[in-house]
């Protein structure tokens, strides 16, 4: 697979094809670019799918030929394997089914009752829901059951966040009181506003079954209620708090037997299958073996091998440079253009889910440490000018009046730079005039810098003042990054 002179180019020079002609900067028509490659890559794809699949046709079909050749099938002893193979998967299905039936126990008499004496936790709520559905009723009085429980966890949510609402609001004037004893007829707006709440039918009735960690809420709030919340603070703020441990303990017991379930039904499943064989095989066939001969002479028309590897060699090329383009475009570009988390974040998580290319792959990881402490080199950068060298030149110049020339004073003014973490990867790229593995947008205020340092920074003040903010707003990612 070529990888456009990667060495040499290393995603700085666009590669010599019909799709390279064009700014390798210019992001809209990169990306039109990548868009056009991803279309043809589809198709070429489609058709080498279509290819693939009448040559495994084809080897199908040899193979039955051949078999009619040179096998022949001992139906007795066929039969009796179809007997064993039936009685194994009789067995198997009874384990598997007592396995689905533990769980199914484990579902309905512990997960769930865990998860409603728990207060209400979101990603628990839904994996109790999810275990919840594949629970298989034994009868109607079961299905009631699973049925019922099914409602409450998805009702649970909204009634919690309707009786948090609830508190929120009334906390206000609890606070304001100081937790003092509320008036009666605060209290029986509260009780008004009680009933309200989502769960407040619920609770009152307790048809349809109840949530208990809700329901022992709602006996604590009325008991408050009644005493006008004297003192009530610690009572009511934790309210709605809770361990749930048990629950998610539950949660880890199903998920291990469910493992167990699974290795059963696989074990079903190959059983099945080995019966499926058994019972397909059938006295040879003439009939179907004159049938295969000619329809092995038309699929062998439709297949060209040469045409094949010609094809995958096209898919492998344009494979190779729709990487390029994705890994320049949305990721080593980046260097060109002020730091910006998102846009890193988003370029990495791009390259990482597009590109198939080990070579560009290996550029990410190879660079990704210098990409993401490309902030910290810019504020590094930043602190050395706005530091030791603003007090050098302010000191020995005049404050940017005249130009400092005393070797001692300029080395002073230059070491606080070469310092930084930067430093050596801008020097290694300005010593090779290699910029594939260093930050151009640094580069260029680093050179900035050098030439502001050969005036000796006479007249500077307001370009060295411009650099900094510049660095810092840079390293904060405020400056705008244009597509």
């Amino acid at each position: 697979m070529r990888h456009f002179v990667w060495i040499v180019a290393c995603l700085c020079i666009a590669p010599t094809s019909a799709w390279a002609q064009t700014d390798m900067n210019d992001s809209k028509n990169n990306r039109r670019l990548i868009e056009d490659m991803k279309q043809r890559l589809d198709s070429l794809k489609k058709q080498n799918q279509e290819l693939f699949n009448i040559s495994k046709e084809i080897e199908a079909t040899e193979k039955r030929l051949e078999d009619f050749k040179t096998s022949c099938t001992d139906y007795a002893q066929t039969e009796a394997k179809i007997n064993s193979v039936t009685a194994e998967i009789e067995k198997q299905c009874s384990a598997a089914g007592f396995r689905q039936a533990q769980r199914d126990t484990l579902v309905l008499e512990l997960l769930v009752p865990e998860v409603l004496n728990a207060p209400f936790n979101d990603t628990i709520n839904t994996q109790a829901l999810q275990w919840l559905e594949q629970v298989l009723p034994d009868g109607d009085d079961e299905k009631t059951i699973r049925d019922q429980d099914e409602s409450l966890l998805r009702n649970y949510g909204a009634y919690t966040l309707s009786l948090q609402q609830l508190l929120h609001r009334k906390k206000v004037d609890l606070v304001n009181a100081k937790w003092a004893s509320q008036s009666e007829k605060w209290t029986a707006g509260f009780n008004k506003d009680l009933k309200k709440t989502g769960y407040y039918k619920t609770y009152e009735s307790g048809s349809g079954g109840t949530i208990p960690f809700l329901t022992n809420a709602y006996d604590k709030l009325l008991e408050m209620n009644a005493k006008g919340f004297d003192n009530c603070q610690d009572d009511y703020e934790n309210l709605l708090a809770g361990d749930t441990g048990k629950a998610r303990n539950a949660l880890e017991r199903i998920a291990e037997l469910q493992v167990v379930v699974d290795k059963e039904e696989e074990k079903v499943k190959a059983l099945k299958d080995s019966l499926l064989t058994l019972q397909n095989i059938a006295a040879p066939d003439s009939a179907a073996y004159k049938q295969d001969v000619v329809k092995l002479n038309e699929l062998k028309q439709k297949v060209d091998n040469e045409k094949m590897a010609e094809l995958q060699r096209e898919i492998e090329k344009l494979t190779d440079e729709r990487d390029y383009y994705i890994t320049r475009e949305y990721f080593s570009n980046l260097r060109r253009k002020p730091y910006n988390a998102e846009r890193l974040k988003k370029g990495i998580q791009i390259v990482n889910d597009s590109v198939e290319t080990q070579v560009y792959k290996d550029y990410l990881n190879g660079n990704l440490d210098m990409m993401k402490k490309y902030p910290t080199y810019a504020s590094e950068i930043a602190d050395a000018l706005d530091g030791p060298v603003r007090e050098i030149v302010v000191k020995y110049s005049r404050n940017f009046a005249n130009a400092v020339t005393f070797p001692d004073w300029v080395a002073k003014m230059h070491a606080p730079l070469t310092k930084t973490s930067y430093w050596p990867t801008y020097e290694k790229a300005k010593r090779t005039r290699d910029t594939n593995t260093s930050i151009l947008y640094l580069n260029e205020i680093i050179r900035e810098i050098e030439q502001m340092e050969d005036k000796g920074y006479k007249g500077c003040e307001a370009q060295f003042n411009k650099v900094v903010k510049t660095l810092r707003d840079c390293a904060s990612g405020t400056l705008p990054f244009d597509d």
